[in-house]
This record gives structure tokens, sequence and C-alpha cells, in this order.
């Protein structure tokens, strides 16, 4: 039976898409924990920098992509299945 992932991204074209979808399927297939999934992009709620773990900001700010934490995404589209 295929596993659901819903995921809440900052927007339709947030950079980072291709590699949280990397990490989810490292996470999921590839630790044997299931064989299929289906992922699905929500934008609701909102999301925003504020989501964030301390570390998470860190490390993404290493890596050159920096935050203000009073930015939400207002977007209320519904996006369909991915996979």
């Amino acid at each position: 039976m295929a596993r659901c992932v819903v995921i809440t991204l900052t927007n339709l074209f947030c950079p980072l898409t291709s590699v949280i979808e990397d990490q989810i399927r490292a996470a999921l297939v590839g630790t044997g924990t299931v064989e299929t999934y289906k992922l699905t992009y929500t934008f609701e709620p909102p999301w925003s920098p504020g989501d964030m773990s301390d570390v998470a900001r860190a490390e993404l700010g290493e890596n050159g992509f920096s935050f203000d934490s009073t930015v939400t995404c207002s977007s209320t589209r519904r996006a369909g299945p991915h996979r």
C-alpha cells in the first residue's frame, strides 16, 4: 500500500523542492520504511521561515540562504499529487 506524505512548501517555485523530495525519498524508501508513496503539496497553513528550527536556518544560511522570519506565504492554492 502506498503511503501519503503531505508537505508544505514556501510557494510553488520553492528552490529547494527537489532537495526536499530527495530527502523524503531517502527517508522513506531508502530506509525500507515504505516501498511506494504519494507526495502531495499543500500551502495551508502558510509556511514561514519561523517554522524552521534554528539548526535548519543556520545550515541553510551557511549555504547562502537568508530568511526574514516575518515573511509568510499567502498562497491558498492546493497542488495535486506529485507522485
